[in-house]
């Protein structure tokens, strides 16, 4: 069991978790579960940085920890990440996550300074993250959104394509819609040539949008023409 603790303050029971048990329990779960400082992880012979704030697991892990199914532990992040408390990065063989302004949760204490200290003068404080950090504090972690950083962009575009070709009620209900389309190489081209490129992220800068509805986003690419691969007669006739 790691050992150190994290900071708390009254205003989480103000906060949409306080509402859910369960989901309170897997937010304070992943806030105990991520690295205090950074290393690296050896996974099927391939080393993975995880930073301070990070965590590198399965969402099969988390899912087996929480007792659920890895959908649940994919929409539960997916709403973090619509909140700006929480990235996720696909990655090969795993998952790594990234706790947004983790310094707000837990910061070192100095040497010359008591935890005891620290409570009762209560500086100890518990802030709900926000993934856009305007103007931050002397020191502060600055954490960009998806409008500045293309990279952040890039990882939510990456995990949403994921999950659409991942979910086979989602394909299923598609390929019914669109009879003769070759679905999946549709969807590859529009992600490839348009939405996990920089022309991509640059048409969604041009919206007013604060998060992205990568569902919609993801469908609609469906429907343009440029995109549309078409099966083959030999496809259509197996």
């Amino acid at each position: 069991m790691a050992e150190g603790w994290i900071k708390i303050h009254r205003q989480l029971k103000d906060h949409w978790l306080w509402k859910s048990e369960r989901r309170l329990k897997w937010w304070i779960d992943i806030l105990l579960t991520v690295n205090h400082s950074d290393s690296k992880v050896l996974i099927k012979g391939n080393l993975i940085e995880c930073k301070r704030g990070q965590s590198i697991r399965s969402l099969d892990t988390w899912a087996k920890d929480w007792n659920v199914s890895k959908g649940a532990v994919r929409d539960f992040f997916r709403l973090l990440q619509s909140d700006g408390m929480l990235l996720t990065e696909s990655l090969q063989f795993t998952t790594r996550i990234t706790i947004c302004k983790y310094e707000d949760y837990q910061t070192e204490i100095n040497g010359k300074e008591t935890q005891k200290k620290r409570t009762k003068n209560g500086k100890e404080t518990f802030s709900i993250p926000k993934q856009e950090c305007k103007e931050c504090k002397e020191g502060e972690q600055i954490i960009k959104g998806w409008r500045e950083d293309f990279n952040v962009y890039l990882s939510e575009c990456k995990s949403a394509y994921k999950t659409f070709m991942e979910d086979e009620n989602l394909m299923k209900e598609q390929t019914k819609l669109n009879p003769g389309l070759n679905l999946r190489l549709t969807l590859e081209k529009g992600y490839i040539n348009f939405w996990g490129a920089k022309y991509g992220w640059e048409n969604k800068k041009s919206s007013k949008s604060v998060n992205i509805d990568w569902k919609k986003t993801i469908t609609n690419s469906i429907d343009v023409k440029m995109n549309r691969v078409y099966l083959t007669r030999q496809e259509l006739a197996l």
